[in-house]
């Protein structure tokens, strides 16, 4: 079941809006009150889904979006094009099985025909070990600025301290500029 299905948000129907809401519901269920009907997203709406099925609905499942970030700790800080990874979940009967591996090597596929220079996520103590093992480098000490999700309050800023982490993709990681990370929005 490692074949992952690659479309852009425009190409989805509503029912692969329903199928992604439920399991993504099941994969956050912190989060499960704001994944209902056909609401598959819970702050920024993602521009691709990377998704893989089984007989019994989705089983894995990213959201990427380029963007632009600044980074930096003036007022003047870059603008830095990232592709901005959320949402990554695999089924929780399904966890375990390989499909992450599967889903972190599509989620580079899909970094890497985006040409982007850096894959940038924010994730849990939990999950770090995951994306590190695949490619991902923690930015210890990097706060990073963003709106609440849409189910919450998405004008409150909300600031991380930890567990933002980046992929070199089109760019070596010592090209990553240093500093803090300002979102001006949402987060995948």
């Amino acid at each position: 079941m490692s074949t992952f299905d690659i479309r852009r948000e425009g190409n989805l129907t509503v029912q692969d809006h329903e199928d992604i809401t439920r399991m993504l519901a099941l994969s956050f269920p912190s989060y499960a009150t704001g994944f209902h009907g056909t609401a598959s997203w819970s702050g920024m709406q993602p521009e691709t889904r990377i998704t893989a099925s089984d007989g019994a609905g989705i089983a894995a499942h990213a959201g990427v979006k380029r963007l632009f970030v600044q980074t930096g700790d003036s007022s003047f800080a870059n603008d830095q094009l990232v592709g901005a990874v959320g949402m990554v979940s695999v089924r929780p009967d399904l966890q375990g099985t390989g499909l992450g591996g599967a889903l972190a090597a599509a989620i580079r596929g899909v970094l890497d025909d985006m040409a982007v220079p850096f894959g940038l996520l924010e994730t849990g103590a939990e999950t770090s070990g995951y994306y590190e093992r695949h490619g991902w480098h923690p930015l210890p000490g990097t706060v990073g600025s963003y709106n609440g999700f849409a189910i919450e309050e998405p004008a409150r800023v909300v600031r991380g301290h930890t567990g933002w982490l980046v992929l070199p993709v089109a760019s070596p990681l010592e090209d990553w500029p240093q500093g803090d990370i300002r979102w001006n929005g949402q987060m995948v």
